[in-house]
């Protein structure tokens, strides 16, 4: 064991691997639009009180990070990512 400090790490976030910091993000918004938490929840409301520009963004960030979530997950798994039908 080596602490943060030993390893020239001063902060926790420097030890996360990236998929660990994408899914953080998503919990950090999920948390200010007031969702369920975990990414498998869906989207929830906009929050009372909350301008719609805001959620919007917040919406839309939420969306990029858990598509780079399931591309990320895809690619460790050697996977091609699932494509939408037409029709």
């Amino acid at each position: 064991y080596v602490c943060r400090q030993c390893i020239g790490a001063n902060y926790a976030t420097q030890l996360m691997q990236p998929i660990d910091k994408l899914f953080s993000k998503v919990a950090k918004i999920r948390h200010r639009l007031q969702w369920q938490q975990g990414i498998a929840n869906g989207h929830g409301s906009r929050p009372k009180g909350m301008h719609y520009k805001t959620y919007f963004k917040l919406v839309w960030e939420h969306d990029k990070l858990v598509n780079a979530i399931c591309g990320a997950t895809y690619k460790r798994l050697g996977k091609a990512p699932p494509t939408q039908l037409k029709g």
